[in-house]
């Protein structure tokens, strides 16, 4: 009883903690009802190029956080 109550507990399929980590192959995933992960390339595609996108937009600090940022830190480097 104590295993079928763990195993209620445990939504997820332990297929998912081992590669690769998905539903997409799994030869029972229409009967199981344990949680699912699938992968989809487009939208790992699509986060892909907003990850870019986001990488190269550039530093997100006005010219005014940057100088007090310096005046804090620039005192504290000089103490050594």
């Amino acid at each position: 009883m104590l295993h079928f109550i763990a195993r209620m507990c445990s939504l997820s399929c332990p297929a998912l903690s081992q590669a690769p980590y998905v539903c997409n192959a799994c030869t029972n995933q229409h009967r199981c009802r344990l949680n699912k992960v699938y992968y989809d390339a487009l939208s790992a595609h699509e986060s892909y190029k907003k990850h870019l996108r986001n990488s190269r937009s550039g530093c997100p600090f006005s010219e005014e956080n940057l100088r007090t940022l310096d005046e804090i830190v620039t005192p504290g480097l000089q103490k050594k």
